[in-house]
């Protein structure tokens, strides 16, 4: 027997908009109103108690009976000795780390474990349904119908959805540099609240960045808010609506945001064939901002001038350790026989393994098309042709965006995304470019040539995309004339195409990591009772990958000081990256630090933090049909309240009966040998007084 005892079970108490099941829970629970008040953990405490169903004691007849309680984990309950007078079924309220999820396909998994090679008869679970973490109950209930072992379930509470304004989620860079614009994107999302205008607040630290009045006509409403950091370290991004009338759930109207703000300046080098409009435009746009360090190299021009950019570059980086001191990397339009085999291999190099970001800008003489068959042209999202295929029109066309290219702010030309489609509607057109074979799998596309398809899948040309490598990531242009953009507006949109592609392409770089060492997690904010997956990459001072057999780290908790140290496990096919997973125990900021080649410690890679939030309160409704699928799946079947006594009939008898035979040696017996022994003299004395002998 399972019991959910989720905070929706323990701390919830339901609306009851359903009078249905309003009704049948007061009549399974004895026919007083005064039920529907309780928790749904008291719910099935109290119908268990009740003698008309006396559910334990009559299973308890027929059957050994194990009770557990679960959610975010599951744990054993003791119960009355056989024989013992039966007394009601008490549960001790959970522990908040105990309650803060549901983990329904946890709990079966470990049933099936404890009771592996034994007959069982079947699975009582009482639940609200709302498994929200941990593997899939589907997979748990296929190997109970294999095991014959059906699952029957129980639901509680109100299958009605409460009201409920929260903010869903905050959308920024992790790390941002000191000066530069930070563009916040927060999600608010509504449960019958439509047309409600509710304010919003946007926090670092103690400063208010924005306060804005944001109308629920959706379901999930995004407001953006910008604004420059002045000072560096670590900071916490808060979003906040207030609590509104009718609520249930009101630990999800605040949100925060870990934000680390850095004074590094970006290092960028620009390759370039020849000097084409985009590259001269694109250029002067790199050098206006004057924190940036900009080393422009023209292939065709002298290089022993020291290029065209702020910082002088009399070559291609030949060696690794210098490329890898950039943080991004633009290519244009370059031959291939400018570089070496091996200039390539450290191309790619730089993506997979340094983490770094590589900015492609496809021309009508070289890009992609002489690269197919390279090393670099694994890091690219396109499929290059055997031959080039470009195309010139005699009238331009507009690029048009997917759906993923609208929803991204790397292609936000106005904060307002509805203003920036208008905008990119209305943007001039272009006469030329590049096609392919298709984009890769993996590779994201985020706008398309609107005519024109291309590739296995038949799909529209891409035009942008972009994919993450390794590490790194990679943005990818097939047209080569958005300067052509400037006319009638300027360098207003041109420059903030490119100036917002190069910062989101930024790699985020942290203090206290290098070149060598990095280690991420995947995310930047978590629920306590959720997994952590913890991702290191770790090089050699040659910037070679480490081949150890595993690699150390350590959480530490900011707020006590506790280390947790931690194995991570060579992931196959990445040489030199390490993983694991870990369950943080207590809420509260936690900080990363891993041990990098010869044992090298690095500090502080990493921040997160961990919050008591009630995902379990988000979404409380009983769900009716992932119950149905999992007793379906399983052999078994849902359960009505009103029904539970019914539950044992329903189980079959799972007991086996055994024959065994026992045998012994009578030699070894003593009494034996006694019994045998009086026999032979009495058949002997008979004998000699019968005249027989």
């Amino acid at each position: 027997m399972l019991i959910d005892v989720s905070e929706s079970m323990t701390r919830y108490r339901d609306p009851w908009l359903d009078a249905r099941k309003r009704e049948e829970t007061i009549r399974a629970l004895g026919g007083d109103p005064s039920v529907t008040r309780l928790t749904r953990l008291e719910q099935v405490l109290q119908l268990l108690s009740r003698r008309e169903v006396a559910l334990l004691e009559r299973l308890r007849e027929r059957h050994q009976v194990l009770l557990y309680t679960f959610g975010a984990d599951v744990r054993p309950q003791a119960l009355p000795r056989a024989g013992e007078p039966p007394a009601p079924l008490r549960i001790d309220p959970p522990p908040p780390d105990l309650a803060s999820s549901t983990q329904i396909g946890t709990a079966l998994e470990r049933v099936l474990a404890d009771t592996a090679g034994q007959p069982l008869a079947g699975i009582l679970l009482f639940s609200d349904g709302g498994q929200n973490l941990g593997p899939d109950p589907a997979v748990a209930a296929q190997r109970a119908a294999e095991n014959h072992s059906p699952i029957f379930t129980i639901g509680l509470g109100d299958p009605h959805q409460p009201r409920d304004l929260a903010v869903a989620n905050i959308l920024t860079d992790e790390i941002v540099r000191k000066g530069d614009e930070v563009v916040v994107q927060v999600a608010l999302r509504q449960r019958k609240y439509e047309g409600a205008t509710v304010p919003l607040v946007l926090r670092l630290g103690h400063r208010e960045l924005g306060r804005v009045e944001v109308r629920m006509e959706q379901e999930l409403e995004v407001h953006s808010f910008s604004f420059v950091p002045e000072e560096t370290g670590l900071f916490r991004l808060t979003a906040a609506v207030p609590v509104q009338r009718g609520e249930t759930n009101r630990t999800n109207n605040v949100k925060t945001f870990n934000l680390r703000v850095i004074d590094k300046r970006l290092k960028i080098l620009y390759i370039e064939g020849t000097p084409r409009w985009e590259y001269r435009y694109l250029k002067n746009a790199i050098l206006r901002d004057k924190s940036v360090h900009f080393a422009c190299l023209l292939t065709d021009g002298d290089l022993s001038s020291g290029g065209e950019g702020n910082v002088p570059i009399y070559g291609f980086p030949r060696d690794r350790k210098e490329l890898f001191s950039y943080d991004l990397v633009i290519l244009g339009d370059v031959p291939r026989n400018f570089f070496t085999r091996l200039d390539l291999e450290n191309l790619a190099a730089f993506v997979e393994q340094r983490g770094g970001s590589l900015i492609v800008i496809a021309g009508e003489n070289h890009m992609p098309w002489d690269y197919r068959n390279e090393k670099l042209a694994e890091v690219l999202p396109v499929l290059i042709p055997a031959f080039p295929e470009q195309r010139t029109f005699l009238a331009p066309f507009r690029i048009e965006l997917t759906e993923r290219g609208r929803n991204n702010p790397m292609l936000w030309l106005a904060a307002d995304p509805a203003e920036s489609e208008r905008i990119w509607s209305q943007l001039p057109g272009l006469y030329w470019c590049g096609l392919t074979d298709g984009r890769k799998r993996g590779a994201e596309v985020l706008a398309v040539h609107p005519a024109i398809r291309k590739g296995a899948e038949n799909e529209l040309a891409p035009i942008f995309l972009h994919m993450n490598v390794g590490m790194g990531r990679v943005f990818m242009s097939m047209v080569d004339s958005t300067w052509q953009w400037r006319f009638a507006t300027g360098d207003k949109y041109f420059y903030r195409f490119w100036a917002q592609i190069i910062r989101t392409m930024k790699p985020q770089e942290l203090p206290g990591a290098d070149a060598f060492t990095r280690i991420t997690t995947d995310q930047n904010s978590y629920v306590l009772g959720q997994r952590v997956r913890i991702t290191a990459r770790l090089l050699t001072p040659n910037y070679q990958p480490v081949r150890d057999d595993f690699a150390r780290a350590e959480v530490r908790r900011q707020q006590d000081g506790q280390i947790f140290p931690l194995r991570l496990e060579p992931v196959l096919g990445a040489a030199g990256t390490y993983s694991s997973e870990w369950q943080p125990p207590l809420p509260g900021d936690y900080r990363l630090s891993v041990y990098g080649y010869g044992g090298r410690k690095t500090e502080g890679l990493r921040d997160f933090n961990v919050e008591v939030a009630s995902i379990e309160l988000d979404d409380p409704a009983l769900r009716e049909q992932p119950l149905r699928q999992i007793a379906g799946s399983s052999g078994g079947s849902y359960v009505p309240l009103t029904e539970v006594a019914s539950l044992p009939e329903r189980l079959r008898d799972a007991s086996q009966r055994f024959q065994s035979r026992l045998e012994h040696e009578l030699w070894d017996t003593p009494l034996a040998l006694i019994l045998f022994s009086l026999l032979l003299v009495g058949e002997w004395v008979l004998r000699k007084w019968k005249g027989l002998l």
